[in-house]
């Protein structure tokens, strides 16, 4: 529904490049494949649409692939990089994370689940409405990390 309009193209270009990474090559038809992947994960693990879910990866075929198949599944999505690492656990529980999918410079992948239930207004509107959601931070004037 969110990015059928991606997938649409990926179907199209499936013999085609999508992204190099560390000198490899991967096909829209990987790419495809993989966003299945992530999805029927996403149900086996039993993530709800809603769900804040942080993303602790570069940007790997694996993660894009991930991204997608959160936006998808209507996820409010937390994305974190290496570069943040000394702020990480603050933006965690600013964001009030629920679940966490760590995937390496290697792209193995571990999943962390966070005891707490995500309760922001903001995110009982996104849910309310059924989209997907984007939660970015910045330090403003004050120098405070905010969502």
């Amino acid at each position: 529904m969110y990015i059928d309009f991606l997938l649409e193209r990926f179907i199209e270009q499936k013999e085609k490049d999508a992204i190099v990474w560390k000198e490899k090559i991967y096909s829209y038809e990987w790419m495809l494949k993989r966003i299945d992947y992530w999805r029927n994960l996403l149900k086996t693990e039993k993530i709800a649409p809603g769900a804040v879910v942080i993303v602790e990866a570069d940007f790997s075929p694996n993660s894009v692939a991930l991204l997608l198949a959160l936006i998808e599944d209507q996820s409010i999505i937390v994305p974190l990089t290496s570069t943040v690492e000394a702020k990480k656990k603050d933006f965690i529980k600013i964001a009030e994370g629920e679940i966490s999918f760590q995937i390496d410079d290697s792209d193995n992948m571990n999943i962390v689940r966070y005891p707490k239930k995500a309760d922001h207004k903001i995110y009982q509107q996104v849910r309310n409405e059924q989209h997907p959601a984007l939660v970015l931070f910045s330090s403003g004037s004050t120098g405070e990390s905010k969502a």
